[in-house]
C-alpha cells in the first residue's frame, strides 16, 4: 500500500485542460483560407489552370500546417513546461509529436484513395473536434492504415 500512495502524486494524468491549443492558429488559418480564396479566383477567371491551383493549394496549406507543428512546442514550453501532454510527448515516453500535434494543432492535409493530396485540409484538430466532412476526408486514412492486417 505504501508503493501506490507513494507514486500517486508522481505520476502525470492526462486531461482535456492539458491539450493547449496554439493561439496563433485562428488568424493562421483565417490567412491560408484568404489565400486559397484569391486562388480560388483566379482559376476561375483562367488566369490558373487547375493542376496549378491543386499544387498552390497544397503549397498553401502545407506551409500552414508546418508553422503550427513548430508553434507547437515553443507553447507547450512557455505555457507549462510540466504540462503532462509535453513531458510524456517530448521526452519520448509516450506518443510522437506528430500525434501530439493531431490533438492540439491541426489534422492537416489528407490524400483521397487514389493517393492524391486533396487540397481542403482538416482545420480542426482532435481537441475541438471534426466537422463531418473533416471526418468522411479522415475516415479515408484510418481504413487504408488497416489495409496491411490480414485475417488469418
Amino acid at each position: 500500500m505504501v508503493g501506490l500512495a507513494g507514486t500517486s502524486p508522481l505520476s502525470t494524468r492526462l486531461g482535456i485542460d492539458d491539450l493547449l491549443t496554439i493561439p496563433s492558429k485562428g488568424w493562421l488559418v483565417q490567412d491560408a483560407e484568404q489565400q486559397s480564396l484569391v486562388l480560388e479566383k483566379h482559376h476561375y477567371y483562367g488566369n490558373v489552370h487547375a493542376v496549378e491551383k491543386l499544387r498552390q493549394s497544397i503549397e498553401i496549406w502545407y506551409a500552414t500546417s508546418e508553422y503550427l507543428r513548430q508553434e507547437m512546442n515553443p507553447n507547450f514550453r512557455m505555457t507549462d513546461p510540466f504540462n503532462p501532454v509535453h513531458m510524456m510527448s517530448f521526452s519520448g515516453a509516450r506518443g510522437n509529436a506528430s500525434q501530439v500535434y493531431q490533438l492540439v494543432g491541426m489534422r492537416g492535409l489528407m490524400s483521397d484513395p487514389q493517393g492524391q493530396m486533396i487540397d481542403l485540409p482538416i482545420q480542426s484538430n482532435l481537441r475541438e473536434g471534426l466537422s463531418l466532412t473533416e471526418y468522411i476526408i479522415s475516415c479515408y486514412g484510418a481504413q487504408k492504415g488497416k489495409e496491411g492486417v490480414h485475417v488469418k
